[in-house]
């Protein structure tokens, strides 16, 4: 089992993000605070958002792109790694397939990223599941699902959104 209360790059990797797509449409974009986290980002005003049991659901209007995000704390990240499979399942996706794996720096913390392909629906998608060291408690877990047709078109919007994440400071 691995231990991710250490900050081990295993356990960093294992969930890792997917560092993908999506277009700014507009300059201005909505800002939001997570509950339970000392974290904001930012996404176009034409997206949806929704707040399902404790996470926040971003779409484009388009409904080709969804991007999940959900605070853990660090305590219970191993939890939420044996539960990915079902996690995953539970948006919908199967025949999961990772092509890349990659650690960065988002405004300052520490993510682990991983993409790769999935299905959908029947239909193929890009695919990808990060996790972001917000705290030495919480960890913010990311799920990026975009239509395999739709990746190039999105591509820009995503990585903006992605690297809006920003620390909170109190």
């Amino acid at each position: 089992m691995i231990d991710c209360r250490k900050g081990s790059i295993a356990c960093r990797v294992m969930l890792g993000l997917a560092a993908m797509f999506v277009q700014l449409g507009s300059a201005s974009a909505a800002d939001v605070n997570l509950a339970r986290a000392p974290i904001a980002l930012s996404y176009p005003d034409q997206w949806s958002k929704t707040d399902p049991a404790g996470s926040l659901r971003l779409d484009d209007p388009a409904r080709e792109v969804m991007i999940v995000f959900e605070v853990v704390q660090a305590s219970a990240v191993d939890a939420a790694l044996g539960n990915l499979q079902n996690k995953l399942k539970g948006l919908g996706l199967g025949q999961v397939a990772v092509s890349s794996e990659e650690e960065r720096l988002i405004n300052g913390m520490k993510a682990a990223l991983k993409s790769g392909k999935a299905m959908l629906d029947g239909q193929p998608v890009q695919l990808g599941v990060g996790i972001i060291d917000v705290s030495a408690q919480q960890r913010l877990m990311l799920f990026t699902i975009v239509k395999d047709g739709a990746a190039a078109k999105h591509k820009d919007t995503v990585l903006e959104i992605l690297e809006s994440i920003r620390p909170i400071r109190g």
